[in-house]
């Protein structure tokens, strides 16, 4: 389910509006864009089973409401190979990969590579505060 981008750079400061304060709770699929997902693609119903749960420097992703991976999380930046603008970054268990992400409102949108080559935009809504 991770398909991922491959450039880390400097660290997010902790009071960021997207920082480590923006992250952490519990936030559900509520649909997927493009490509290659294990969900599939398209809008999905409350109590679906996709869920990411943050703390401060750990995550866990569920699938069918059961843990697919979890770790320790840094949160960074960089330019967002879909949108090409510098966005806001989180490297999962210390990869050379990251994960690009935006926080709107109660809206975690992630970015999974590009969406013309099976990449996604897959977006979350927070239904548990940390």
């Amino acid at each position: 389910m991770l398909t991922l981008g491959c450039k880390k750079t400097n660290s997010v400061p902790d009071n960021s509006v997207h920082g480590e304060r923006a992250l952490p709770g519990v936030w559900e699929l509520r649909s997927v864009y493009g490509g290659n997902s294990v969900a599939g693609g398209g809008n999905y119903l409350p109590g679906n089973g996709y869920k990411w749960k943050f703390t401060g420097t750990a995550y866990w992703l569920y699938v069918n409401n059961t843990v697919a991976d979890s770790g320790l999380y840094k949160l960074s930046s960089g330019v967002n190979p879909q949108t090409s603008l510098e966005t806001n970054a989180m490297i999962l268990n210390d990869t050379p990969f990251s994960l690009y992400y935006e926080i709107a409102n109660d809206t975690l949108t992630i970015y999974r590579g590009v969406v013309a080559a099976d990449g996604t935009i897959e977006k979350y809504v927070r239904i548990e505060n940390p």
